[in-house]
């Protein structure tokens, strides 16, 4: 810019960051994630709130906004990560720096190359497929680091939308469609979503036939857990029951208990474990750590997890290989159990 005349500023105007207007005309909008992820629902929000004919949208990440690029463009927005804006600020300052009064310079100078170290703690931890599998339940020893200077839950939010991506496009290459979001005039598809719940990292698959459905069945990672989730939406079967054996009971008069990965063994050593079937045939120990047969969400969410990081059928360095296999094998199981559901 090089009028200023005009020019308005405009902190958290309908929640974005910084809005600049010109005459009344919004000319550039900023969203800040510096301790966030980039959230394509959430700019395009932003979109419909403040439009102009020549508006500017810029999103500031610390992290690499994985496959949203080209969708950011799609819907009008430009992404600069912070080691870009700290080399934009500097080349300012030093064009500008005749102009500038010194102990300003001091303070921009000053920004600019906290930002660049910011960026640096970008590069190390939030570039995954550069990196390696580095997800939450591989313990890599970062978080408590990261935590102190407050970005442990982006590094979480990050790493459970990369993971989400990441399962995501293996399922759409087994033939799977795969969305962020329920569509009920869809037919055999994936709902996939992630976040933090309870300051955790958590992806939930739900293969869905598509219609509503009273039960629906969902497969989750959440911290180290995996996860069998059955919810119930008849409200005339409730699964609030006076005991587990009261609520399996219900579970199969609706024919959902077999998503259930059945009841625990314990060991020769006192650790319980589930018996899952593989691909090839054999019984694979997967240990648990649940206390209770059945574990809920509310009254109408029961589910029962496996420890990610015991047992299995690989052992991989890193956890995900056979993710992938127990998604995939959950996947197919979860539609064949709700087309028998349907059909009866």
């Amino acid at each position: 810019m090089s009028d200023f005349e005009g020019l308005s500023v405009f902190r958290e105007k309908n929640n974005i960051d910084i809005t600049i207007f010109k005459n009344d005309e919004p000319i550039l909008i900023i969203e800040n994630k510096i301790k966030d992820i980039v959230k394509i629902d959430q700019l395009k929000h932003y979109s419909e709130k403040i439009q102009g004919r020549n508006v500017r949208r810029f999103v500031i990440s610390i992290a690499d906004p994985l496959d949203c690029k080209g969708v950011l463009n799609e819907i009008g927005w430009e992404c600069k990560q912070y080691k870009e804006l700290s080399k934009y600020i500097i080349n300012w300052a030093y064009n500008n720096s005749s102009i500038i009064k010194e102990s300003h310079y001091f303070y921009i100078k000053e920004y600019a190359e906290m930002i660049f170290h910011l960026g640096s703690i970008g590069d190390e931890y939030f570039r995954l497929k550069e990196s390696g599998e580095k997800y939450w339940f591989c313990d890599w020893g970062v978080f408590e680091k990261l935590d102190r200077i407050g970005f442990g839950q982006t590094l979480k939010k990050y790493q459970a939308s990369a993971f989400r991506q990441e399962i995501s496009n293996f399922l759409r290459e087994e033939r799977y469609n795969v969305f962020d979001g329920i569509n009920d005039n869809l037919e055999n598809y994936v709902n996939v979503w992630s976040g933090l719940f309870n300051s955790t990292p958590c992806v939930t698959f739900e293969p869905r036939l598509g219609g509503a459905s009273n039960i629906v069945l969902e497969i989750q990672v959440q911290g180290g857990q995996y996860r069998h989730i059955i919810v119930n939406k008849n409200k005339n079967k409730s699964l609030k029951c006076s005991s587990d054996e009261k609520t399996l009971e219900v579970l199969r008069g609706m024919h959902a208990a077999e998503w259930l990965f059945g009841s625990e063994v314990k060991s020769e050593h006192g650790n319980k474990y589930f018996q899952i079937s593989c691909a090839n045939g054999t019984q694979d120990r997967i240990s648990t750590s649940m206390r209770k047969r059945l574990c809920r969400y509310g009254d109408e969410t029961v589910y029962q997890y496996l420890n990610i990081s015991a047992g299995g059928e690989a052992d991989d360095q890193s956890p995900v290989p056979k993710l992938k296999k127990w998604i995939l094998r959950d996947v197919e199981t979860a539609f064949r159990i709700l087309k028998k559901i349907r059909s009866l």
